[in-house]
């Protein structure tokens, strides 16, 4: 069996090139990204110069490749960035100088430029090629139902009969910590992925897109299924994948976005999206350790003790690493795990950065943790800027304004956990370019490019849309693939 991971894995490249030989290209991105990360076997071999060979940079290649020569459309060698672009560079780029303030010399700095160049440059390249368009967001909205629902079954095939068909398929077990995967007294789904965190927050997020287009009659139905039928059944197993803080954070989410569309109130949006820097300056700086907050909600909530005692194992073992940080805060440790290395005795191990933010900053300093949220927020935020809310809540944007709601999930999810997913980065690359490309003095209608037959029927003001919006209308200006290049804001 092991034998079949291996061929997958080395497989898929050009199975993606196939893909793009038999379909149209952006359908063939939407399931080659999709359909490795939900499907693909967790290996990774080391390959010399370059980050180790993974389901996530076999599929970047492939689509590039495709792209490069089976899709002269794609404008790959004509790409030109933008100002919203700056901070996915400063991302990419600023691990070299952390490598060479810490004496680690040329090469690692360029091996690192490499590793992030592939791992986080290239999916965001991806969103920005081919995610420009509210055709193309909608595209997207429906690979990211499709996934959901073929996931539906098989999550809640592990939650009763236990996660092992990663092992049943592919002949080995990602995580061994049976720990990890009982929560609530039952089982709690891995399928293909390496943790049932990853599961948890992919379901989560199908869940609130899923809502949203149902409740904006984006889309009536998915290969003739009802959104009222599809809808309730991924949001229920979302919560009963046991991944307590993603179920929390779709509720978060799910109410700012619905406080926009019944309410025409942008505030609850403006508060996450602010509130993240909020908290990360707080945590940086100090000014907010946790000291007693865990104690506090296992006092409240009983039945949440045990996850009470996680949140102050993260907090303390975060605190330790900022204050390490302290030590180099301008480009942090670099990427050999210098940041983590402080001794808890409590705990009698060394600092485990649980979150994505205290890496970035332990690795990367306050450079680092800057550009990384920086490139995730202000695409999401440019969008809620230039758009009024009943332009938010329309059936022609609502796909567009899905992708920055599933993104604002992810990025709250970062913040208490290393779950990184390459879908939601090629989200943010689309949301970039629409957010960047978007003027509401005058409507021009754009044709999709390579679109494919439709996979989904959508809402209309006869059939249930909003009465004084039509889904055919457009509302926004998104320019088509040969002016999109144009600064930040740039159409006027």
């Amino acid at each position: 069996m092991y034998q079949i991971a291996q061929a997958v894995l080395w497989g898929w490249v050009p199975l993606v090139l196939v893909m793009f030989l038999i379909m149209p290209a952006r359908r063939a991105v939407v399931v080659a990204l999709i359909g490795s990360w939900l499907f693909l076997p967790q290996l990774a071999y080391s390959v010399p110069l370059m980050p180790d060979f993974t389901k996530v940079t076999a599929t970047s290649y492939g689509i590039i490749l495709g792209a490069l020569i089976l899709d002269p459309k794609s404008r790959v060698l004509n790409f030109k960035p933008m100002l919203i672009d700056i901070p996915m560079a400063v991302w990419v780029i600023s691990p070299f100088f952390s490598s060479i303030t810490n004496d680690l010399g040329l090469y690692d700095g360029a091996a690192q430029i490499v590793d992030k160049s592939i791992t986080h440059g290239l999916p965001y390249l991806i969103g920005r090629l081919y995610f420009r368009t509210p055709d193309d967001a909608k595209e997207f909205a429906m690979g990211l139902l499709v996934g959901g629902m073929l996931y539906v079954p098989l999550c809640l095939y592990e939650i009763r009969m236990s996660p092992h068909l990663h092992e049943m398929i592919y002949g080995f077990r990602p995580l061994n910590d049976w720990q990890q995967v009982k929560r609530w007294g039952g089982w709690r789904p891995m399928v293909f992925m390496k943790h049932g965190l990853m599961v948890g927050v992919w379901m989560t997020t199908t869940a609130a897109m899923a809502f949203w287009l149902w409740r904006t009659r984006a889309i009536k139905d998915i290969f003739g299924v009802p959104m009222a039928i599809i809808g309730p059944i991924i949001i229920m197993t979302a919560i009963l994948c046991k991944t307590t803080g993603a179920v929390m954070l779709f509720g978060i989410v799910l109410v700012a976005m619905l406080a926009v569309r019944y309410l025409d109130m942008k505030a609850l949006l403006y508060a996450i999206i602010w509130g993240i820097p909020v908290f990360l300056l707080l945590r940086v700086t100090g000014l907010f350790t946790g000291e007693g907050v865990a104690e506090m909600i296992g006092s409240v909530f009983p039945p949440l003790e045990e996850r009470a005692s996680s949140l102050q194992y993260r907090l303390d073992h975060e605190n330790a690493i900022v204050g390490r940080t302290y030590e180099k805060p301008l480009l942090g440790w670099g990427g050999w795990g210098d940041a983590f290395q402080v001794y808890l005795p409590e705990y009698n191990s060394r600092a485990v950065p649980d979150s994505l933010w205290v890496r970035a900053f332990g690795e990367g300093g306050i450079i680092g943790l800057t550009s990384l949220f920086a490139y995730n927020l202000i695409p999401p935020l440019v969008l809620l800027m230039k758009m009024k809310p009943k332009e938010w809540c329309s059936p022609r944007c609502a796909p567009i304004t899905g992708m920055a709601m599933i993104i604002l999930i992810y990025v709250m999810d970062c913040m208490f956990n290393t779950m990184e997913n390459p879908v939601f980065i090629v989200a943010i690359g689309g949301v970039s370019t629409m957010a960047a490309c978007l003027s509401r003095d005058k409507v021009k209608r754009v044709q999709p490019v390579d679109a494919g037959p439709p996979l989904a029927s959508s809402g209309t003001p006869d059939d249930g849309g909003d009465d004084d919006l039509s889904s055919d209308d457009p509302l926004i200006l998104i320019d088509p693939p040969i002016d999109h290049d144009r600064p930040l804001g740039g159409a006027t």
